[in-house]
């Protein structure tokens, strides 16, 4: 089977602005604040690194999830480069990202204007309205950013599979590597779980509420990105891990079953055997942990586990590559490690990516 190598990862989330940062966090004994106001917009801005590199043009269409990408795509580069990359015209670029949030910002300055004469006046809006949101509103915005940075032009491929985005992004650009079909890859995600649909869902089921001091879910934004290869190892940068599998799983469920659970983590230790450590999912949902734990004790025992939702909050898409970053990042789990971190996707399915840790990125 083809290799596949993770050359360099990079994160922007609202936590952790950034590799150096996370490393910080994780080699501290001090707890990650959250936001003290939940319900407050995304604030993304474009980095210096971002800046000095991302035309004006361009700068006008981002939204603030594909400012959180191109963020993460500086962090990873700030470790590698770009030079050893070569010509890219055969790179292929794959996403999972939220849409742009809808806004009522023309709305509220029409209510401003008219007061209680707003409903008659509504035709009003669409001198309000900027009509550039239509290209930050598309769903391919972050896909075209993530091209044009890397003048990349192998397919662009948009993922939507709810918190396993980023997962299923990855799943398929490795199956892309290993069809032939492109040596070198880019894989991003970026969430918000502080959109006002999320957290108007998360509140008609409950996720929200605080009992005993303990909200179920800690919700957050942020993205993070990775450039991954079918090259010799030798071949560019050093790679900070292997990836030796991936694997999603349709499940409609909306809270996944213990059963659902098992017959994926058994699969995975029929194929791949034990590995040295598992990154559990454990997005806050107390049911939702509760089989997940159960059917990983009864099929890996006592394997030993970690859970980095701490460090960032639950980010929806980007949830999974954020988990990967921090578990490189981690010195506590040594090089030649086998790492397996789990996903879950609301309605659509489960996951796994199993991957050898083959070094920590170097920060700068």
């Amino acid at each position: 089977m083809t290799s596949v190598y993770i050359r360099t990862i990079g994160i922007n989330s609202e936590r952790c602005q950034d590799s150096a940062q996370l490393a910080a966090q994780l080699g501290g004994s001090a707890a990650v604040s959250a936001c003290a106001d939940r319900y407050s917009a995304a604030a993304i801005r474009l980095g210096a690194d971002g800046l000095a590199v991302i035309g004006r043009e361009d700068r006008s269409t981002l939204n603030e999830l594909s400012t959180g990408v191109l963020n993460a795509i500086s962090d990873a580069l700030r470790h590698t480069g770009t030079a050893w990359m070569g010509e890219t015209d055969n790179v292929a670029v794959f996403t999972g990202t939220d849409g742009a949030e809808l806004t009522f910002s023309a709305l509220g300055s029409l209510i401003d204007r008219a007061g209680d004469a707003a409903i008659d006046r509504l035709g009003e809006l669409k001198s309000l309205t900027n009509p550039i949101n239509m290209m930050r509103l598309l769903s391919t915005n972050a896909t075209y950013h993530v091209s044009k940075r890397f003048g990349a032009h192998g397919g662009g491929y948009p993922n939507q599979s709810m918190s396993l985005s980023g997962l299923s992004a990855l799943e398929d650009a490795v199956h892309t590597l290993r069809a032939g079909i492109s040596e070198r890859a880019v894989v991003v995600a970026s969430g918000n779980m502080r959109s006002f649909d999320s957290l108007v869902v998360f509140g008609k089921l409950g996720l929200l509420d605080e009992d005993a001091g303990r909200q179920q879910v800690d919700p957050a934004y942020g993205a993070a990105a990775l450039v991954i290869d079918s090259a010799a190892a030798h071949d560019g940068p050093a790679p900070v891990a292997e990836v030796l599998a991936v694997e999603t799983r349709f499940a409609p469920d909306p809270f996944v079953t213990v059963a659902t659970w098992t017959g994926l983590f058994t699969a995975a230790r029929a194929r791949h055997g034990l590995p040295d450590l598992i990154v559990t999912y454990a997005n806050g949902s107390r049911q939702l942990e509760e089989t997940e734990t159960a059917a990983r004790d009864a099929v890996f025992g006592a394997i030993p586990t970690r859970n980095y939702k701490r460090y960032f909050g639950y980010t929806g898409k980007a949830n999974n590559l954020l988990d990967l970053a921090a578990a490189l990042a981690d010195d506590s789990i040594p090089a030649g490690a086998t790492v397996l971190l789990c996903g879950a996707g609301f309605g659509f399915g489960i996951g796994y990516l199993l991957v050898r840790k083959l070094g920590q990125p170097v920060l700068q």
